[in-house]
């Protein structure tokens, strides 16, 4: 889990934003890949930041299938 976070974390800050999602997606996604990650971002960032902390991604490795359904 923290393997995945840091590869998607380009800038090291311990959070990833909406870009950093973006392009870490593209390969799974490709063009559909922007969709995907706002439908992501609506359901695992808990506190509204705009950006996914490590914390949530924890929550939503754990609890993927009901943030992925």
């Amino acid at each position: 889990m923290q393997k995945a976070f840091k590869a998607l974390d380009k800038n090291s800050d311990g959070r990833l934003s909406r870009e950093e999602l973006i392009e870490g997606f593209k390969k799974i996604y490709g063009p559909l890949a922007e969709e995907e990650v706002d439908k992501i971002l609506q359901r695992v960032d808990a506190n509204g930041s705009g950006e996914i902390d490590y914390s949530e991604w924890i929550v939503a490795t754990i609890n993927k299938n009901r943030f992925l359904s």
